[in-house]
């Protein structure tokens, strides 16, 4: 996966002339689709290259085969019917009418340049404790120019955040409990069998020696012969 936002800076270069043509400044994609559209180049009067136009898009530069790939934008509505992602605040509310917050960053498959995921900030207050909302792209989004309406029973994953943070230590904090009850365990167990590998040996010598005072009549109490005396 790629942010699009990665791909805004690009130099655009030339495949044939080996000319740089410009900087990419924003990205289009469409929600709808779940494509990118194309990209815009430079500051107004601005240009554009559609995706059908973009050979590479590289770590350090975007390639297009030709200047003939650059067009002014008035030639390239499909560029001009959305909104750039980033370039201004969009809200993303749902078919039965709420919102779950805005438009933040675009996910895109550099290979197919199908857009796979998208997030939405609640603003910074709720980012920070509760964590983004992420979004796979899905049938039946409705991306206009003003908003993006998605299915009322998309299922939205939470990133981020305070709270994921403190479930994951507290997961963290539980599993090493237990790796340390366990150990613990172990412990005192091989310390028990120890004990009584210890008590059974000692026993056994004094069952051994007493057996062997018995068999012999001539061994008095400490160790010596009878008939010595």
């Amino acid at each position: 996966m790629r942010d699009v936002e990665s791909i805004v800076g690009l130099k655009v270069i030339s495949m044939v002339e080996g000319k740089q043509l410009g900087s990419v400044s924003s990205v289009v994609c469409d929600l709808s689709a779940g494509r990118m559209v194309g990209v815009i180049i430079g500051d107004p009067p601005q240009m554009g290259v559609t995706v059908a136009d973009i050979t590479t898009l590289g770590t350090h530069a975007l390639m297009v085969p030709d200047a003939g790939a650059v067009k002014p934008l008035g030639e390239l509505p499909a560029l001009v019917e959305r909104r750039a992602v980033g370039q201004a605040p969009m809200d993303v509310i749902t078919s039965d009418g709420r919102i779950l917050g805005s438009l933040t960053r675009v996910y895109i498959n550099p290979d197919t340049r199908q857009v796979t995921r998208f997030e939405i900030s609640g603003g910074m207050w709720r980012d920070m404790t509760e964590g983004v909302l992420v979004l796979p792209h899905i049938e039946g989004i409705v991306h206009g120019q003003d908003v993006v309406i998605v299915p009322a029973d998309a299922e939205a994953l939470t990133t981020g955040g305070i709270r994921e943070h403190l479930e994951k230590m507290g997961a963290r904090v539980k599993s090493g409990y237990h790796q340390v009850a366990e150990r613990t365990e172990e412990l005192v167990q091989a310390a028990r069998e120890e004990r009584q590998a210890s008590a059974k040996k000692v026993a056994n010598n004094w069952t051994g020696g007493e057996s062997k005072n018995d068999t012999d009549p001539n061994q008095n109490n400490w160790g010596g012969r009878k008939d010595q005396v």
